[in-house]
């Protein structure tokens, strides 16, 4: 019972150091700059992104089981965060979309999250 509360503390603090992180990263791109930090945009992405992390980390324990809970979690949320990137780099390849630092945050956000709530519930 004490490890699984010293595991599940690890991952509120990682959770919380990631997002006083992100939520502080400043945008290289001026285009980013005048974009809002919230909005129905950034809900989208953070949830669309959660249930890759949360679908990721279902499916890698479906796939293989035997995987350790703290490796299907860290492969969980780079895989969740995966399909933000790709919308972000094709943003950047297509004018006038562009690379916006703020949706990847939330992408990133949310994959961990996801993966994340399907590691503290399996844990």
């Amino acid at each position: 019972m004490c490890q699984n509360y010293a595991r599940r503390r690890g991952f509120l603090l990682a959770l919380g150091v990631l997002l006083l992180l992100l939520l502080t990263m400043h945008s290289a791109y001026a285009a980013d700059s005048h974009e809002p930090w919230f909005g129905v945009d950034k809900a989208l992405h953070f949830m669309l992104s959660f249930g890759a992390g949360a679908g990721s980390s279902l499916l890698l324990g479906v796939l293989s089981p035997g995987i350790p809970a703290d490796l299907r979690f860290a492969l969980a949320s780079a895989l969740g965060s995966l399909p933000g990137l790709l919308k972000e780099i094709r943003d950047q390849l297509h004018p006038p979309d562009y690379f916006s630092y703020k949706d990847l945050t939330y992408d990133l956000l949310g994959a961990f999250s996801g993966a994340g709530f399907v590691y503290l519930l399996s844990g």
